[in-house]
């Protein structure tokens, strides 16, 4: 395979990683709130920690309009609702998970995947003010996922669907500056056979090298309907 610029590809064709843990008595566990319905269902993704010590996460169900919300939670467990998804008439925002922390503002992405909505990177403060920063619709990527920052200041992702390749929308690796110009960096799904991967269904990661690596569930479609046992791609 050729090697894009900013980019690394292999392929990666079993992998297991293994982790074990001691168990120490004496340790506390401690559930701080309960997800019930009105005040959320469903959080996905990692809880972020702002600057205020508090944490802050998104559930993709419940709510007021049942579509879930951004919420943040203290450390001792008293949750506050920030902002609740589908509140404006078509649903132009519904969650994705994951949020990312940056001076004073929270990043995420919506996606149709879970709820029926468009497909969004955003931006929220503290207080629950939310900005669509973009909204994807098709030849750009759609069904984004979780989002990093990089050394250069722009945040980067990638959607498990849509862009321009020609042999299919295969997903997309992008970037996006913090007031919201978008960059697709890469299509995939370019080569014949899909051979550079399709479908990314995770955030990038930003090496050493200053490369960003990403995975992508499999080939093509087609190879999806026929068997589980893809070859998924590292690049």
């Amino acid at each position: 395979m050729t090697k894009l610029s900013g980019w690394k590809v292999v392929v990666l064709t079993c992998a297991l990683i293994t982790a074990s843990a001691e168990y120490s008595l004496g340790q506390v566990f401690t559930t701080l709130v309960y997800f019930q319905g009105r005040n959320g269902y469903y959080p996905v993704g990692s809880l972020a920690q702002g600057f205020d010590g508090n944490l802050y996460g998104t559930t993709t169900n419940g709510g007021i309009h049942q579509a879930g919300n951004v919420f943040k939670v203290t450390p001792d467990g008293t949750l506050t609702q920030l902002y609740d998804f589908c509140a404006q008439a078509g649903c132009p925002n519904t969650p994705g998970g994951y949020l990312l922390p940056d001076n004073g503002f929270f990043y995420g992405t919506t996606s149709p995947e879970f709820v029926a909505g468009e497909n969004t990177v955003f931006k929220i403060t503290a207080e629950g003010v939310p900005t669509i920063l973009h909204t994807f619709t098709g030849p750009d990527g759609v069904f984004p996922n979780g989002l990093t920052f990089g050394s250069d200041g722009y945040i980067y992702g990638t959607t498990y669907g849509g862009g321009n390749s020609p042999y299919g929308g295969g997903g997309t690796a992008f970037k996006i500056s913090p007031s919201g110009n978008l960059t697709t960096l890469y299509n995939f799904c370019s080569q014949p056979n899909c051979s550079d991967g399709s479908f990314p269904l995770a955030a990038l990661v930003q090496g050493s090298d200053g490369d960003y690596y990403g995975t992508t569930m499999g080939p093509t479609k087609q190879a999806m309907a026929r068997s589980s046992k893809l070859l998924p791609r590292v690049f």
